[in-house]
């Protein structure tokens, strides 16, 4: 089997999303139907930018299709944005947008293949030095998590109470340092770091 850009590619436009989710064809002609799913499929992804459920990688930019003057519109915000007469650039993680449709009650089968491909995790065959399937000593844990709670604390000043805000910023950290890590089991970590503050400070 050879090259396959598809798996390679982690990141994915707004406008091949939508199209992805919606099945929208452009040739032959969509229908207004097509068209109509389409433009809910491109209001949904909106939606999940504002309510917080769906990040976008890098600026998102909105260009208007009807602006009589530009010099004297107001900038168009996502609250303003139509699908039937805007355009909107953004850039999107893959591994997000399936977290984003798992959290949203779909199931594997009502996610297209596309956007599950890049997501596949492969396994590894544990090493015979430090084999996978055994379970870290309670000890060497404790340990692991007192470094990462200092050194959250060193690079946020505290711990928020939310675990995935907490995750999200941490991720940023990473990613400038050009490390990426998934926010579930950052988020995990942060809320084992809490058990145990708790248990500490009762």
């Amino acid at each position: 089997m050879g090259f396959s850009p598809l798996k390679a590619k982690k990141l994915i436009r707004f406008d091949e999303l939508a199209r992805t989710l919606s099945g929208l064809e452009l040739y032959p002609a969509p229908t207004h139907e097509e068209l109509e799913f389409h433009w809910q499929c491109e209001d949904a992804i909106r939606d999940a930018i504002l309510d917080g459920s769906l990040q976008a990688v890098g600026e998102i930019q909105i260009e208007g299709s009807n602006a009589i003057d530009l010099e004297y519109m107001p900038p168009i915000t996502l609250h303003d944005f139509d699908p039937q007469r805007d355009k909107l650039i953004a850039k999107f993680k893959r591994q997000d947008i399936y977290t984003w449709l798992k959290e949203s009650g779909h199931s594997d089968s009502d996610i297209p293949d596309a956007l599950k491909e890049a997501t596949v995790k492969t396994k590894q065959a544990p090493s015979e030095r430090f084999p996978r399937d055994q379970p870290i000593n309670h000890r060497r844990k404790e340990t692991y998590l007192k470094l990462i709670e200092a050194l959250v604390l060193e690079a946020l000043g505290e711990i928020p109470k939310e675990p995935y805000k907490t995750a999200g910023r941490l991720e940023v950290i990473l990613e400038s340092h050009g490390l990426t890590l998934n926010k579930e089991p950052i988020a995990e970590t942060i809320r084992e770091i809490q058990k145990a503050r708790e248990e500490r400070d009762p």
